[in-house]
């Protein structure tokens, strides 16, 4: 499980493409349903 904590938008479409290329989420059979990504503003 990953957890993504940020203050601007989180580049999801990149995070999809790193994982649908990377031979290493693939050898390891990592998919976003492991991954938590929350946006957090400042006010």
């Amino acid at each position: 499980v990953l957890y993504i904590c940020t203050e601007s938008t989180f580049p999801s479409r990149r995070l999809e493409d790193l994982l649908k290329h990377s031979p290493i989420a693939r050898k390891y059979r990592i998919t976003s349903d492991f991954i938590f990504v929350e946006h957090v503003s400042t006010v």
